[in-house]
């Protein structure tokens, strides 16, 4: 049976007494043991009971998983909640089992041994009782709020994003993780004139018809009338002078035809305010702390 080590697997089961557990699913936000355990790969575990009659009470062990029935089984009971080796004989209720990692000063002595036969290490007369598997200062993620038993807690780097490279691990950045990611909108911004594309709106149209049917019209004037023979300079053989009214022929009404184009360009428009762009950045995400081996 080769033991194995991963990051952030949890799965429940309601399974009693001290014999083999079924697995009931992943704890939300956990990998699935069968999602990366091999058939017969063991692994360290912490099984405590969150429900019922189990809860309160814990112990951590090697389990060995099998495909079949989906199921983990207790190779090595290393400490209870009682201070025991023993397997639990679990209660009622429902019960978490996290994949853990763990030093050997964590184990009694023959449990030591076991690890040690499983690691290949030889005998365990030549490995210190407070020796680890893990060496002093190595980091590592846990999916829990408090460090596990010989680890210490790291609180240098909170509220920040991971990311895998190659090279040297350091840190950079300067806005927080729930900042970024609980934006639903842009920032608001104001558009210069230099960021909008240069443009125009042209018009053009022509128009024609009819002036309207009117003017017509006549004149009035006076007419003076002369009867009597001669020219005499006094009026002395009697000639006699008259006048009257006449009018002018009617002139009749018309009208102008008329046609013209045009052509411009529009005005401006528009307020100038400040806009943004709806985007949900509300990534899905997992809490998990650093710790630091003792």
């Amino acid at each position: 049976m080769a033991l194995t080590q991963h990051s952030l697997v949890g799965e429940t089961s309601t399974s009693t007494g001290p014999g083999t557990m079924a697995l009931a699913g992943a704890i939300v936000g956990l990998s699935a043991v069968g999602d990366v355990k091999a058939d017969g790969e063991t692994f360290f575990a912490r099984i405590r009971g969150v429900s019922g009659d189990a809860e309160g009470y814990w112990e951590l062990a090697l389990l060995t998983y099998a495909v079949s029935g989906n199921v983990v089984t207790r190779t090595q009971v290393y400490r209870n909640s009682e201070g025991g080796t023993s397997a639990r004989d679990w209660e009622a209720g429902t019960k978490q089992i996290y994949e853990v990692s763990i030093g050997l000063s964590d184990l009694d002595s023959a449990a030591r041994g076991l690890l040690r036969t499983l690691l290949g290490l030889g005998s365990i007369a030549t490995l210190p009782a407070d020796a680890n598997v893990f060496p002093t200062g190595t980091s590592m993620l846990f999916f829990q709020a408090a460090a596990p038993t010989g680890w210490t807690k790291q609180t240098t780097h909170n509220n920040k994003a991971i990311r895998l490279v190659t090279g040297t691990p350091s840190s950079g950045g300067s806005v927080d993780f729930s900042t970024v990611f609980g934006r639903v909108a842009t920032d608001n911004h104001v558009l210069t004139a230099t960021q909008i594309p240069s443009h125009t709106h042209q018009f053009s149209g022509s128009v024609s018809g009819n002036t309207g049917n009117a003017g017509g019209h006549f004149h009035t004037y006076s007419r003076f009338n002369l009867t009597g023979g001669g020219l005499p300079v006094d009026n002395s053989a009697g000639y006699n002078v008259n006048s009257s009214t006449e009018n002018t022929s009617n002139a009749p009404n018309h009208q102008h035809s008329f046609s013209a184009n045009f052509s411009g360009t529009t005005g401006s428009t528009g307020s100038g305010n400040a806009h943004s762009h709806n985007i949900d950045l509300r990534v899905r995400y997992v809490d998990a702390i650093i710790c630091n081996k003792d």
